[in-house]
């Protein structure tokens, strides 16, 4: 879905238009089958506070995907993150599949190697690697 890419058109107006700092975001499923998803930014006026302009958001997809999206705002970003994609992590470029549509969804899509994502085997799933990624690419 195309959830990345307006998020990151209103952090865009957000920060640069109205001058707000982005505090928090954050990302849930829910539903009976955790196929309904929502996402909650908070932003704070603040005034003294000097404003960054630049911003990219990459979000990790247990799906087998890593999708980035902002990359208008930091293309000096785009080799090194995309060597320590490809380099570090092993991920390549996403090849869509042919039933696939053409419209875009994010700045750039990677798919991710066999087991890049742990998901624990019994019971509801609920352990994770995503923190320890997140950290890796912090």
């Amino acid at each position: 879905n195309n959830m990345g890419m307006r998020t990151m058109e209103l952090v865009d107006f957000m920060v640069k238009k109205c001058q707000w700092t982005m505090v928090t975001c954050n990302t849930g499923n829910f539903g009976r089958k955790g196929d309904k998803r929502e996402q909650q930014l908070v932003f704070r006026n603040d005034e003294f506070v000097q404003h960054g302009a630049d911003h990219v958001m990459v979000e990790l997809r247990t799906g087998g995907y890593i999708e980035v999206n902002g990359m208008h705002d930091a293309q000096d970003l785009q080799p090194p993150l995309e060597g320590f994609f490809k380099g570090t992590w092993g991920c390549t470029d996403y090849k869509p599949y042919f039933w696939e549509s053409s419209e875009l969804y994010c700045d750039h899509k990677y798919t991710v190697p066999c087991q890049f994502y742990f998901e624990g085997c019994s019971g509801p799933q609920l352990t994770t690697n995503l923190g320890k990624r997140t950290l890796q690419l912090a």
